[in-house]
Formats: C-alpha cells, structure tokens, sequence
C-alpha cells in the first residue's frame, strides 16, 4: 500500500490538540504587550487584556485570565529570533487499530499575539493485533526533498541532530504525548488487554515499545493483567540491559512464559518481581521456591553480577545466607577472602575455610598471609636493586629503603605516600633514601627519592613538608656524591 493512501486513512487529531500545545506543551510563556496600544496578550490562552504602566520587558507576571506566569516582552523590541520547538505524539484510534503520529513542532513568537504553530508530521505507526508498522518521513539531501520508508523496526526515534547521549541535547528531543484520550484509544482497539493506569506515565520510547511488543507477542498482554508489570516494562525497554532470557516470548501460557508452575507463579505475583529477580528465583529448586523468604531473592539479585563467580565454589542462595549471618558484608568481600585463601594453599572445599565461623577474622588473616608472601618477593627485589651505600654529614646519615616494611613505617610516621613505592623499588624505577638525624638513627626524619641515575626527585618531611635550609645542603652533598659513585660503578662494569 503506498504511503499516500495509509496517510488519507490517518484518522483525525482531537479538536483542542492546538489549544494542548499553546497552554500545555509550550516550553516559555510569554505576555506581549504594547503600552502606545494599551493591550497586552497571553501567548498561553490566548485572552488580551489591558496593558499597565508597571509592566516591563523581560520581568515576570501572572496571566490575569489564565494565571499561569509568564515573561513580559514589549512589542517595539525583536521577537524575529524568539522560537520553541519540541515533538508531540498523538494517538487516535480507526476501528481496532491505533495511529500514533509524532509531529515536530515550531513555535515562531515574532508576531503580536498567539504564537504561530509549523508542524511537521515525521513518524506514523499503525498497530493492530495482526500487523504493526513504522513510516518515518526524512530529508533526502541528495535531491533535496523528503521522502517517507517503511522502518524494518518500530521504535520511537531520537530527535534528528543528536540523542540523548549528545553533550547538548536537541530541542526536539522533548516530546510532550497527548494523554487526554489515551485510555479510550486503548479500550477501543485491539490493545484493550494492555491498559492500565500507569501507561499515563510513560514517556514516548516507552510508550511505542510497549504497544509495539504488546501487539506482536501475547506474553505482554498476560503478564500485564497478571500483575507482573516489572517484568513487561524492563522487556519491553530497549534501553533495559539486564538478562531478557528469563521468560519465553513465545509462550501461550504463564506457566509456559514465566517457566514456572502455578504455585510458584501464585507465591511471586505479590512481589511483582523484576526480570533478575525472576532468574534468582527460576535457579533455585522447587522447594527453595516455596520456602526461601523473598527479602533472601532480592539480596540474591543485588549480587548479581558476582553470581557466576560464586558458583565455582558454593550456591549464590548458601553464600547469602552466610552473608546474612556472619558479618560478611557482601559477596565481593568474601570472593576477596577466596581468593586470598587460594593464594596461600588453604582447601577451600572445606566447609570450615569457605565458611569460617570468624569472617572478619578469617579474611584479616589471609589478607595479612597473602602480604606477606607478596612483600618476602617484593623485598628480594628491592634489595636486589638498592645500591650499597653509606653516607653522613654534619648532624645527618642516610639510610637504604630495602623493604616494604621500612617503606610502610616512613610513610605512617611522616604521613606521607612514600609505602605506595614498592613496586618502582622492586623494578629499579627509582632510589628512596631515609634521611636521619645522627642521634635518632631509627626515628623517620626526611624521606628522599632520586631516578636511577641518581637525579632528584624529591624531598619530604613530615606531611609532605619542604625542605630546611639544613636537609637542603645535605641533599644536595649527598646527590653529587651518589651520581660519583654510580659513574664509577657504570665504568667499572664496562
């Protein structure tokens, strides 16, 4: 059928879409007034009145008539440049079948009055219970004119010159639906099973994707008067991410869509579970789904996305209940612990070591173990790499950094960074060298780092503090004396 013929079908819009878009859908309200004339008029409702002598350009007012505010502009100043645009769909019923039809819309306020209204109709739909259709009407570049097509998907479509994602969102992505005749347009046509009081809150994606899907699956259609409206939202998002293999599309009975049986189904219809809720709750056996408490399923979902991790070595249902119990947190908290037992050779098909009756405890231990065995390496590294080296001058000595653990204890004294340097130690990126005072050897005074070469880095004392005139001189004796000392290691070697 050719797209002239569908679009003299199109049914009527209601009567008052004009005086919808005025007074509902128009973003900026505007009272016009012309002191020489004495009128003023409200660009809402459209009444005039009189025009006062307190009345300013680009202040604020109430609407005497519809007593709406709006913002005074005064008819000897330019409105050549004052515009509003935005889409509007309306939805209108023929027979079984339902129209929606997105018209983008300008509003031009350079004329004295009502603003004038240019539409432009940019996508049809037509949606019965044996066939769905999308038309879109877009500019051909090519020849310069507009064509409509037939898309091969019915979604409702971004605004043209960028989506949501854009840094600047387009005027036209603001889409106002015309709600006044929506629920007698669903009771009249082939969708009268999918109405519910809560259509009225979706926006225009949602609204088109879910008549869409309502018309092409009767999945939709049986959830919905089922109660399970969760469900039919997230499915019928296109933006929904979650898992969509929890129920089958294709399934002509609940049973058969919620792959459920009808105790189940009965047990979870109060909840109004969402789709991941469904999945936690289709993976457990049929006597867990009657007796697991749902507050047990929603804590099941929110570790979602570490279940497939907890599967290797326990059920997500044990480790929640184990979670609830014993101070663990979370499960990312207890695959830390795991992973940390693993490392240090602890068998975790123990039922003691996978669910340690101490978590806390437990998880200190093994976190500590596994430090430990990581830092003797570390060490071996950084020792490796440390030049031999001793130094004094006046009232100061160097010391080497060579553990983690001296590193650690510079860095919680002089509360400092210097414990995150390990790994450039154990690499050989850099040198880090303790500065004492002569009489306090052991007692952190300043931390230095150089390169490898023996260049400068820094210098910091306590809490990041500069320099004193005396750790200054020091530092800079000892920098020549470390780069004279690597030259001649340099030379020896070659």
């Amino acid at each position: 059928m050719e797209i002239t013929e569908i679009l003299s079908k199109m049914p009527k819009a209601p009567a008052d879409i004009e005086k919808w878009i005025y007074e509902d859908c128009a973003t900026f309200g505007y009272i016009l007034f012309d002191k020489a004339q004495n009128i003023a008029v409200c660009t809402r409702c459209g009444k005039s009145f009189p025009a006062s002598k307190g009345m300013t350009h680009n202040n604020r007012m109430k609407c005497p008539k519809c007593g709406r505010a709006a913002q005074m502009k005064s008819a000897g100043r330019g409105r050549k440049n004052l515009s509003d645009q935005f889409r509007v769909l309306i939805l209108t019923r023929k027979g079984n079948t339902v129209w929606a039809c997105s018209w983008e819309i300008l509003l031009d306020y350079s004329e004295f009055g009502r603003p004038s209204i240019y539409r432009f109709l940019a996508d049809v739909y037509t949606l019965n219970a044996k066939e769905q259709h999308h038309y879109q009407q877009q500019y051909d570049w090519w020849d310069n004119t507009y064509h409509w097509s037939e898309k091969k998907s019915i979604h409702y479509t971004h605004a043209p010159g960028g989506s949501m994602g854009s840094y600047k969102i387009p005027p036209l992505e603001t889409v106002y639906i015309y709600k006044k005749n929506l629920k007698a347009v669903f009771l009249r046509s082939d969708m009268k099973y999918l109405w519910d009081e809560s259509i009225l809150q979706k926006d225009a994606y949602q609204l088109i994707e879910y008549m869409a899907e309502g018309m092409s699956w009767p999945y939709v259609e049986m959830l919905w008067k089922a109660g399970f409206h969760k469900i039919v939202e997230e499915r019928t998002d296109r933006n929904y991410t979650g898992p969509r293999r929890a129920i089958n599309c294709r399934g002509k009975t609940l049973p058969k869509i919620l792959r459920l049986n009808m105790g189940e189904i009965r047990r979870i219809r109060e909840y109004d579970p969402s789709l991941k809720q469904l999945m936690v709750y289709q993976q457990l056996t049929h006597s867990e789904r009657m007796t697991v408490p749902w507050p047990i399923v929603i804590k099941m979902e929110k570790m979602w996305h570490y279940s497939e991790s907890v599967k290797k070595y326990t059920s997500p249902l044990k480790l929640v209940r184990y979670i609830d119990t014993h101070n663990c947190r979370s499960a990312n908290l207890w695959l830390d612990y795991i992973e940390s037992a693993e490392k240090i050779g602890m068998d975790i098909t123990r039922k003691d070591v996978l669910f340690p009756r101490d978590f806390e405890t437990a998880h200190d231990d093994a976190t500590m173990a596994v430090e430990i065995i990581s830092n003797k390496e570390k060490d071996r590294k950084i020792k490796e790499h440390s030049p031999d080296i001793s130094y004094e001058a006046g009232d100061l000595i160097i010391k080497v950094a060579d553990t983690q653990e001296s590193l650690t204890k510079e860095s919680s004294i002089l509360n400092h960074c210097v414990r995150t340097y390990g790994d450039k130690l154990a690499d050989g990126r850099c040198y880090i060298f303790f500065i004492r005072r002569k009489d306090a050897p052991d007692t952190p005074y300043y931390t230095l780092e150089t390169k490898p070469n023996g260049e400068f880095v820094q210098c910091r004392g306590a809490r990041n503090c500069s320099m004193t005139p005396e750790v200054m001189e020091f530092k800079n004796e000892f920098i020549k004396y470390l780069q004279n000392m690597l030259k001649k290691k340099e030379r020896k070697a070659a």
